[in-house]
């Protein structure tokens, strides 16, 4: 019982997390960004949320860039056998998170913070909803990934 509870904790957990909202994003972001992405002159709280802001977009950078080579390597192992519908909703999945490198935090919130700021109307909706919109039109899954990845 005691495993149920904690699987369905950490499920709801992470679903969660998707939905947080591009205004409450952008509020812990741009702090950050503004400060050239240092934290000599960040709050306490600041540092907090610049925390969650990267920590948030590595997670999405990562999940892209996992997808990716997932796909990759279904493609080069059993492309024949993939029917045209699985094979459209892993590409979709693939793209559905940039593919970037997610060492370069600074590019990723650099482009979620313009999004953010040319798109005022999107401010109460989920981030996750908009993704394709801010990261993954500008770093979609190329493939064949070369092999030094």
């Amino acid at each position: 019982m005691k495993k149920l509870l904690l699987i369905l904790s950490l499920v709801l957990l992470s679903f969660s997390a998707n939905a947080i909202s591009v205004e409450h994003l952008y509020s812990d972001c741009k702090p950050v960004k503004s400060n050239g992405f240092g934290s000599e002159a960040l709050t306490k709280k600041q540092m907090d949320s610049a925390r969650f802001c990267m920590t948030y977009f590595l997670g999405m950078a990562e999940q892209g860039y996992r997808n990716c080579i997932t796909l990759d390597t279904l493609l080069k192992i059993n492309k024949e056998n993939l029917s045209s519908r699985v094979l459209k909703i892993l590409k979709y999945n693939a793209n559905s998170n940039p593919q970037v490198n997610p060492n370069n935090l600074k590019v990723i919130i650099t482009t979620f913070i313009n999004f953010a700021e040319n798109n005022s109307d999107k401010w109460g909706e989920p981030v996750i909803a908009h993704s394709e919109k801010f990261l993954s039109s500008k770093f979609p899954c190329l493939l064949p990934l070369k092999s030094n990845q």
